[in-house]
């Protein structure tokens, strides 16, 4: 039996979208972002830990974060440039 999905909005101006998205992706959930800075609507499996939580908001495009259970997320390579 498969857990149903968490689903909560975050308000905070200080994430990286793209990172956003990644994070997201990763765990076959959804983001939609709800204004031009910062409050997204997500749906996922679960809320990111403190780690993943500091490389959403690290504004390094070209930084890496362990997730736990997937090993390193990292932007492509193209997006870090």
């Amino acid at each position: 039996m498969q857990a149903q999905p968490l689903t909560w909005t975050w308000e905070d101006r200080y994430y990286i979208r793209f990172k956003v998205i990644a994070w997201v992706s990763t765990f076959g959930g959804r983001a939609t972002q709800f204004h031009q800075h910062g409050t997204y609507h997500i749906t996922a499996p679960r809320r990111p830990n403190k780690d993943e939580i500091e490389w959403l908001k690290d504004a390094d495009l070209s930084s890496s974060v362990q997730v736990p259970g997937y090993g390193t997320l990292q932007l492509p390579t193209e997006m870090s440039s």
